[in-house]
């Protein structure tokens, strides 16, 4: 397990970061990010004092490989990690190492998916250098019966009530707790709202019965039939209507656990030092093109919150919104270069320290996400092709068509846009995923 550094420069001046990660929690179904109906009031009255990432994409539409690279600030091409499931190496440079390295006091709470174990505890060495650790490995099946292990992988301790709630208090726990003499990077890793769905009734209440808005590119006869490990759960078997249901109530389950967490930095007189963060690994179809869950280049898939708070650039002037495009491959980068500290040698994303305080935006031209596709987008185009990079099969113009119904790659006006995306892709894809 990584050590801090015994012998830091002064850190006491030096802000504290919290970063809150929900596991499927795609922008399209925020009311930050315009939906009508998904409640978020803590997320909303958040955003107007934040930076809120208006375009900002996850590099992989699939758990692991998207968290390999937030924590690492690298492409799934240069971690290897690729699938759910595969391993971080254990020399991989983490955004832990070197909050470490400046003293700071690294605490992780939730799902890591990282190891390439099931769904048991972490050893120590597979915990990408954080230097407290309490969680779990990959998925559960029931919110209400969520597992979680510290040091004693032998002993598993159950969460109370809902796993978001469990989750929350633990972290509520773990700030009262925090030593005041040195700063501290917190990240707290919800399995919520990632199916089942089954938020408290109160949460689920607030939708069900009511008429829900049906997106244009949203089949409400579609069924979620999600299959794990190649096993159909049919107990996840739902119709539309069912899971938005119960999706949207985990989303303002988890607003209200966002709430309690920032309610709490004012009651511990953090809030003015701590740097908090709110994003999501990927996103969710729910019903986009008949189809649930992620590993789609559609938007509802590949693009997430990303919202960031510095209280020392955001006090007096309050939030504002940005369009730069933003990959999760940049966060580690971002948050590193707003506490004054090296960036990862190893990383490949870049900082968005100025655009948070509404300086100037990165001149990141591009950006591309990865599955069983490859997907380059440049804020407006947006350009699908099949896994090798080779192929393209869909060229999508999102200021004239946000739905994504209507495929350009034949019609003339678009051939020199999707020819020159298709160079950027082969370039990237030759300095970061030549194989």
């Amino acid at each position: 397990m990584a050590k801090p550094n015994p012998n830091p420069d002064p850190s006491s001046d030096r802000p504290n970061v919290l970063l809150i990660q929900p596991d499927q929690m795609g922008a399209t179904w925020m009311g930050v990010y315009g939906h009508p109906e998904v409640q978020t009031p803590r997320l909303d009255a958040f955003a107007r004092q934040a930076a809120t990432f208006e375009r900002a994409y996850t590099v992989s539409p699939l758990c692991t490989p998207a968290r390999g690279s937030l924590w690492t600030g690298q492409y799934p091409g240069e971690t290897g990690v690729r699938r759910n499931h595969d391993a971080l190496r254990g020399d991989a440079r983490t955004v832990a190492h070197a909050f470490n390295h400046a003293g700071y006091d690294t605490m992780y709470l939730g799902k890591w998916h990282l190891s390439g174990g099931g769904n048991r505890g972490v050893k120590p060495e597979d915990r990408g250098g954080f230097a407290r650790f309490y969680g779990w490995e990959a998925f559960h099946v029931d919110h209400w019966d969520g597992q979680i292990w510290g040091d004693d992988l032998d002993t598993a301790h159950t969460l109370p009530g809902h796993e978001t709630d469990g989750l929350t208090d633990v972290a509520l726990d773990w700030l009262d707790e925090t030593r005041r003499d040195r700063p501290f990077f917190m990240t707290i890793n919800y399995q919520a709202p990632h199916a089942p769905c089954s938020p408290p009734d109160q949460y689920a209440d607030l939708y069900r019965g009511r008429e829900l808005q049906v997106r244009p590119n949203v089949d409400p006869r579609a069924t979620m039939r999600p299959q794990y490990g190649g096993e159909t759960r049919p107990e996840w078997n739902t119709d539309w209507r069912g899971f938005v249901e119960g999706y949207y109530g985990e989303i303002t389950h988890l607003d209200t656990a966002f709430g309690r967490l920032l309610d709490t930095l004012d009651r511990l007189g953090l809030a003015d030092r701590t740097i908090v963060a709110f994003t999501s690994d990927h996103g969710e179809n729910a019903g986009a093109f008949g189809r649930f869950e992620k590993h789609t280049m559609n938007e509802e898939s590949i693009r997430i919150p990303m919202l960031i708070h510095d209280p020392r650039c955001h006090a007096d002037r309050g939030g504002f919104r940005r369009s730069d495009l933003f990959s999760n491959v940049d966060l580690t980068p971002t948050l590193l270069d707003l506490c004054g500290l090296p960036a990862l040698t190893t990383a490949s994303g870049v900082s968005h320290a100025a655009a948070v305080c509404n300086g100037p935006e990165v001149a990141r031209q591009h950006g591309v996400s990865l599955l069983a596709a490859v997907c380059i987008y440049d804020g407006r185009m947006k350009l699908e092709t099949d896994r090798t990079g080779q192929t393209p099969v869909r060229l999508i113009d999102l200021d004239t068509d946000p739905y994504e119904m209507n495929c350009r790659l034949d019609d003339p006006a678009y051939e020199g846009i999707a020819h020159q995306l298709h160079e950027r892709l082969t370039a990237w894809r030759d300095a970061h995923d030549p194989d």
